[in-house]
């Protein structure tokens, strides 16, 4: 819940400095604003630590709260709309009102189930997958789409959304149940993904 807190505290703060409230910005410092904003909501949802560190029985991943925050994205657009009128401005908040119907679809129908034999995804468009960790021969990732991809012997993938809440888990469970040449690779490059982010401290869970 931390996290969500700091976000309002940012989103606030960086919305005044954005619609001109207190002094005037131009279209670059609302750019600035809009990839300070983007690199805290990554940070925030693809910190991995979680305090579940093992499965028993079903446990479930869902999308982290702080993507609650990602359509704000837009927001800080709405001071350079105003000056193109009020269409313009109709759109930013359709957008962001759009953005976030998505995200409540998807944190409602995405989600994975893990246990020790298997995991299943539920896919936003309702279809699900399952697949036994003794059938995974290789772990890929995806860098545009943030995804983790296991693969069986016969070609068949589950993709896996690393911004979900205790991915950690998918990670620990990975190292125990496959051998360290399937997935080894997808780890140096999702090692890589999180340099970007500078979350050294998840490259940690990777080695």
């Amino acid at each position: 819940m931390k996290n969500i807190y700091i976000l309002i505290v940012v989103t606030i703060l960086l919305f005044v400095a954005s619609m001109d409230f207190l002094f005037v910005t131009n279209i670059f410092i609302d750019l600035a604003i809009v990839i300070v904003y983007l690199l805290l909501i990554g940070r925030f949802s693809l910190h991995l630590e979680t305090s579940v560190k093992e499965v028993k029985n079903d446990h479930v991943l869902r999308e982290k709260k702080t993507a609650f925050f990602a359509p704000l994205i837009f927001i800080f657009f709405l001071s350079t709309t105003i000056s193109f009128g009020l269409i313009m401005i109709i759109v930013n908040v359709l957008v962001i009102v759009l953005l976030y119907g998505y995200i409540f679809v998807s944190i409602k129908r995405n989600k994975i189930i893990v246990n020790n034999t298997l995991i299943k995804v539920e896919y936003l468009n309702g279809e699900s997958m399952t697949m036994k960790w003794t059938n995974i021969v290789k772990v890929d990732f995806d860098w545009i789409y943030n995804l983790l991809v296991l693969s069986d012997a016969d070609g068949i993938q589950i993709k896996l959304d690393i911004t979900l809440e205790d991915f950690l888990l998918i990670i620990i469970m990975i190292k125990e149940r496959l051998l360290k040449d399937d997935y080894e690779n997808a780890f140096r490059k999702l090692q890589n993904y999180y340099l970007w982010f500078l979350m050294k401290a998840n490259s940690i869970h990777l080695k």
